[in-house]
């Protein structure tokens, strides 16, 4: 398998499947980085999956700013 890079265009119709296929609902696969959907029109839907650090990043930030508000609040009290 080849690696493309972030910034390749691989925009274009593909066609992934020969015969008749029949699809009821959705049918989804993750590779880890990516999530991969296709609904019963034949369509295909990537989303990126956020790794566990940006969560944490995330989370971080929220702390931080709750932390900030806290200390700010109880210097007006006092």
């Amino acid at each position: 398998m080849a690696n493309i890079g972030s910034n390749a265009d691989i925009s274009g119709d593909y066609q992934i499947f020969t015969g008749d296929v029949t699809l009821n609902g959705t049918l989804q696969f993750t590779d880890g980085a990516y999530n991969y959907t296709f609904d019963s029109s034949g369509n295909l839907n990537v989303s990126a999956v956020p790794e566990p650090s940006t969560y944490a990043l995330v989370g971080a930030a929220v702390l931080g700013g709750l932390v900030l508000l806290r200390r700010r609040k109880k210097s007006h009290a006092g």
